[in-house]
């Protein structure tokens, strides 16, 4: 076995995403989709950044250099060179004019709605229900899909970072406080990260408003029948879980690979977050955020007060596409080609070409 590495300078063997080898499938998706896209989003901030990445042997490595050094080399690249000049002074317009807000714009108008058309779109499929020509047609979407969703999660690539840093050099200059304490302001400005969406709140809101439902959330059957009947309910329980399920439930929930499963797949966890929100509510720290806020505003100096205000406010509007991006476009996309290859498998197994597939539910 050979390990080829990427050139000169650092390569980090990325065990945050993939602490395991990664299937051929994602390999192929993650080298060709996340470098180019990566890049094309420093090159349009003005970053000097330049993204490499492969995959060796299934692990994953990447190496980030400097526009204009040698790879490598500790020496800074020249302002001499036009391509770096362009970069700096784009970088400087970009920080002028808050240049995030239009990618943020993007997202929330258009990339993030066309992502959850698509992916629901596809997850409604019924993959049994296909005959052998439209599995295949529909294996192929699936895949296109996750090609587009990964490229698109990665388009959105270190938005968030800039601003969020900026507030934080800024906000320790003027206070004295170490960064440990100022994450704290940030609480809150991204829902999606603590487990909630809109989805399960509609879910949550459902079952309290019926006697029904909360009966079958408080039953004793095994998890899997009690996430049946709950999407059997007429009306808005039964909708609300229906739409849940497209959503949140073809999101991978343990792995950012295919071997990992679905939420669908996993009824006990759907229903011991149900019974934990109806019964909790969801966790939201805006409020203690706001008060660590107050605190921290009475140590910055007042001359400084409304640049404060204003650079929290930028980093607390952009917080959430960090995550958002993930789970709205590959994540869910992953699970849904899981749910496709699965089903294929049955397929093949039936029809007497493999043996002992995986067994999984695709309702």
């Amino acid at each position: 076995m050979v390990y080829e590495v990427l050139g000169p300078g650092a390569s980090m063997l990325d065990t945050q995403h993939f602490p395991t080898p990664m299937s051929r499938f994602m390999s192929e998706y993650f080298v060709d989709g996340i470098g180019p896209a990566f890049n094309t989003t420093m090159a349009r901030h003005g970053r000097l950044t330049i993204f490499k990445i492969v995959s060796i042997n299934g692990y994953l490595y990447n190496q980030f250099g400097i526009i204009g050094a040698n790879a490598g080399s500790s020496e800074p690249p020249s302002m001499d060179n036009p391509v770096v000049a362009e970069r700096v002074e784009r970088g400087k317009q970009a920080f002028i004019n808050k240049s995030w807000k239009a990618d943020l714009e993007r997202w929330d108008n258009i990339d993030k709605p066309d992502s959850i058309e698509r992916n629901v779109k596809l997850a409604s499929v019924d993959i049994d229900a296909l005959n052998h020509d439209e599995l295949v047609e529909y294996l192929q979407e699936c895949r296109d899909n996750c090609a587009v969703m990964i490229r698109r999660h990665h388009t959105f690539s270190f938005l968030a970072k800039p601003t969020a840093s900026l507030f934080y050099d800024h906000a320790m200059e003027w206070t004295r406080l170490e960064l440990q304490q100022l994450l704290l302001l940030l609480d809150g400005a991204s829902p999606i990260s603590t487990g909630f969406s809109p989805e399960i709140e509609n879910v949550v809101l459902a079952i309290k408003d019926d006697e029904s439902a909360r009966a079958i959330l408080n039953s004793n059957p095994p998890a899997a029948t009690q996430v049946d009947i709950l999407r059997e309910l007429s009306g808005a329980v039964g909708e609300a879980m229906d739409r849940f399920i497209l959503m949140d439930g073809h999101r991978l929930a343990n792995s950012f690979d295919l071997q990992g499963q679905c939420l669908y797949e996993l009824p006990e966890t759907i229903i011991d977050r149900l019974n934990d929100a109806v019964a909790n509510g969801f966790v939201d720290r805006t409020k203690e955020a706001e008060e660590d806020v107050e605190f921290v505003r009475t140590l910055v100096p007042a001359e400084h007060i409304a640049k404060f205000n204003e650079l929290l406010a930028d980093a607390r509007q952009i917080a959430r596409i960090k995550d958002e991006r993930g789970l709205y476009c590959d994540i869910c996309a992953g699970g849904i080609m899981r749910k496709a290859i699965l089903g294929a498998g049955r397929r093949l197994a039936d029809e007497g070409v493999i043996s002992n597939p995986l067994k999984s539910s695709t309702r």
